[in-house]
């Protein structure tokens, strides 16, 4: 699939002769697809939520730490051709390209934004913001995953119960999706890491 919405303004380094959108498939990542079961996870009537948004989930933290832990991952020369925008070299004489895989920016957003609404604090960052830069940060967020969720525009359908004390539709949480496997993708990510970190 070509991912042609742009997600940010500034300057395009676009290469001649190369597709103008981004393609998915550019690295051949190892699509798994499954059955996987939403719910809820929230009681609005009781103001109980039990899940990793919840504060009292016993490994919070550790458990999106865990999904967060690729960080640069390894590009190819010859991938490299193929994708419409300039990339950097790898640090440290590694080498290849750098490049991070967008869902786990998508997650580091989240992660952040979920952070910053609990505790009023960011766990996720790497470097010391100035106050003005952290509010920065959390605008691009808020518009960088904005934009993500209408560039992706989930058509599913959500089915609605009518409660009739209420006097209103309510949504159904509690479904069956057709997903790509997470852990696959993790997985394979994670292989794909770079060795060399810049210090900064």
């Amino acid at each position: 699939m070509l991912i042609c919405t742009y997600l940010a303004l500034g300057t395009r380094l676009i290469k001649p002769n190369v597709p103008e959108c981004f393609d998915d498939q550019l690295l051949k990542p190892p699509i798994v697809w499954e059955q996987h079961h939403f719910s809820s996870s929230v009681d609005i009537e009781r103001g109980i939520v039990n899940d990793t948004f919840g504060s009292s989930h016993p490994n919070m933290e550790e458990d999106w730490e865990a999904s967060l832990d690729v960080g640069v991952i390894r590009i190819t020369d010859e991938e490299m051709s193929r994708m419409p925008t300039e990339t950097a070299h790898l640090y440290g004489g590694e080498q290849g390209y750098a490049g991070i895989l967008e869902v786990f920016h998508q997650l580091h957003c989240l992660n952040r934004l979920r952070s910053r609404f609990q505790n009023n604090h960011t766990v996720t960052q790497h470097q010391i913001e100035h106050p003005h830069m952290e509010h920065a940060h959390d605008m691009h967020c808020f518009s960088y995953l904005w934009q993500t969720v209408k560039c992706h525009a989930d058509v599913s359908v959500m089915s609605l119960e009518y409660n009739d004390e209420q006097k209103a539709f309510n949504a159904r949480f509690d479904v069956v999706k057709q997903c790509r496997n997470f852990d696959v993708i993790h997985e394979w990510a994670k292989g794909r890491e770079s060795k060399n970190k810049p210090p900064g």
